[in-house]
């Protein structure tokens, strides 16, 4: 899934919170850039987790 596929799915469903997955290839770099550009466009429901950590 494409990350503005992904942003329009959260719109559309409006969770209370909303995990990225599976973004073990982007770079530090990237990871930042993205989690703002998706914290934004998901109107705070986003929450980056790092490797290893839980949303619980």
């Amino acid at each position: 899934m494409k990350t503005d596929e992904a942003l329009d799915f959260v719109r559309a469903v409006q969770p209370e919170q909303a995990y990225r997955i599976h973004d073990g290839q982007i770079n530090t770099r990237g990871l930042g850039s993205l989690s703002c550009r998706i914290a934004d466009a998901c109107g705070g429901c986003y929450c980056w987790l790092p490797p290893g950590s839980s949303a619980r």
